[in-house]
């Protein structure tokens, strides 16, 4: 028999050798593990070392959402004096949201958040990046904006867009543009505007009051399907004196006479020739700028001549005389010179001995 003395006496020894060879594995284990753990974490802390400056500077660089639930992939900055908006993934069309002003005389959610931005009033200039794809319901509507570029892709301007934003006088509307919603660029100072030729509709009130408008005219591009009421309001007789007339193709007529009486101009019809230059009223233009500014070009000859030039860069030769512009050869053109010999200068003066020089 073996008594419980002699066999504690034998599993001692046992049990300590077991333990022994236990705690030497767990050892070598639990070093290993900690040898990796450790390498993990230094290895975690240089990475961190050197995306953290990346982190700080991406949340730090006054990139802010245009919108409240940030659902429209739309993104501005105000910097050294020009208010950025882009898409924060270039990936995706971005939008600039629909807004409302509307009982918004301090902060409020659904307004522009630039415009409660403490940084508004040292801006001068407005950049849209390429991938904002369209412009909501009084997104700038008074601004202090002087310049304002647009990229191509933007389809549509809102409602209120650009209304009473009262110093803006540069702006491109880029060969992307389908639509300017109701008085979308109402009271701007505006001196020069050109359509793009993707221009499908001009809404309510949309070119009202361009304050500092300086053109004779407005051609309105053959893309132009709806022309809404009073998209014209605010020239000739009932406001601004520069515009005079709306030209327009045969398509158009019915609508662009409406809006030329509520316009308080004239209406007339346009023809592109088959050198890209425009017929209108008996008159010949190269382009679309020259025809809104009243620069006709005369002559075949002449209107040869000023293309010549403005291919080659060089003065615009006509006869003995050379013109730096076409504008420069309007302006002498209207200068008609009336030399009297010395008898005729008597004849007329009834003196003797004077010479008369009269312009016409």
């Amino acid at each position: 028999l073996i008594t419980s003395n002699a066999l504690d006496h034998w599993r001692q020894p046992v049990e300590s050798e077991l333990k022994a060879d236990f705690q030497s594995d767990w050892q070598a284990q639990l070093g290993g593990n900690f040898r990796y753990l450790r390498r993990l974490a230094g290895w975690f802390f240089t990475l961190s070392t050197i995306l953290f400056p990346f982190y700080a500077y991406a949340a730090s660089d006054g990139w802010k959402d245009c919108d409240e639930g940030a659902t429209t992939n739309c993104e501005y900055q105000i910097k050294d004096g020009i208010l950025t908006v882009r898409p924060y993934d270039n990936t995706q069309a971005g939008v600039i949201p629909d807004y409302n002003r509307i009982n918004c005389a301090t902060d409020c959610t659904t307004d522009a958040p630039w415009r409660w931005d403490e940084n508004l009033a040292e801006v001068k200039t407005l950049n849209v990046e390429s991938g904002i794809t369209s412009i909501g319901n009084d997104a700038f509507e008074d601004m202090p904006f002087v310049t304002v570029n647009l990229p191509n892709g933007l389809t549509s301007i809102g409602n209120f867009g650009f209304h009473e934003s009262i110093y803006i006088a540069n702006i491109n509307l880029p060969e992307s543009l389908k639509s300017l919603g109701a008085y979308a660029l109402c009271n701007t100072s505006l001196s020069d505007l050109e359509f793009p030729q993707s221009l499908e509709k001009l809404s309510y009130g949309s070119l009202g009051y361009l304050r500092a408008f300086t053109n004779e005219a407005f051609v309105i591009p053959e893309s132009v399907t709806e022309i809404d009421e009073y998209a014209f309001a605010g020239y000739g007789t009932h406001g601004t004196q520069s515009l005079t007339t709306l030209y327009c193709t045969e398509n158009l007529m019915e609508q662009c006479q409406k809006a030329a009486v509520q316009a308080g101009v004239t209406v007339s019809k346009y023809v592109i020739n088959e050198d890209n230059s425009f017929s209108a009223d008996g008159q010949t233009y190269l382009s679309v700028s020259d025809m809104q500014k009243g620069y006709a070009c005369g002559t075949a000859e002449t209107c040869v001549a000023i293309r010549q030039a403005r291919q080659t860069g060089e003065n615009i030769k006509i006869g003995s005389r050379e013109y730096a512009s076409i504008k420069d050869w309007i302006d002498q053109k209207h200068i008609a010179k009336l030399i009297y010999t010395i008898d005729e200068a008597n004849a007329v003066a009834g003196k003797t001995n004077r010479v008369s020089i009269r312009y016409r």
